[in-house]
């Protein structure tokens, strides 16, 4: 199945994007989820549109930032509705996007295809109990 609401690129289309923040990011989750299995792009989902119910192909789970749109939520099966800023996904669950109004959504994603829900859970809850 064909997704037409998204748009994704995994790299800027202006030369001039300054990306020090993300690959700051990138760095960091690197290092506080021990690996480097981690695919960054950016997403758009245009407004007026919406995510049908679906599961990620080639991704145990990831982590979504948004950077615009944010008044929409996910919405995985069985579980309803879910706003966030930055949220840990297990996108191996059926899941889906409501349509996005007033404005483009744009996320900052960063996908693990080697590492499932679980083990990223586990390293994000370590480092953060032992930066306490």
């Amino acid at each position: 199945m064909k997704l037409t609401s998204w748009n994704a690129s995994r790299e800027p289309k202006s030369k001039n994007a300054n990306l020090s923040e993300s690959k700051r990011i990138i760095e960091l989750f690197k290092k506080v989820c021990n690996t480097d299995k981690i695919r960054p792009s950016f997403l758009t989902q245009k407004k007026d549109t919406e995510v049908l119910l679906h599961i990620d192909p080639g991704t145990l789970c990831k982590i979504n930032l948004v950077l615009q749109g944010g008044q929409t939520p996910i919405n995985f099966q069985g579980y309803g509705d879910e706003l966030y800023e930055v949220a840990l996904l297990n996108i191996t669950l059926n899941h889906s996007v409501p349509i996005q109004t007033d404005q483009d959504r744009i996320l900052f994603t960063l996908r693990f295809t080697h590492h499932s829900y679980n083990y990223v859970r586990r390293n994000l809850q370590n480092y953060f109990r032992s930066s306490k």
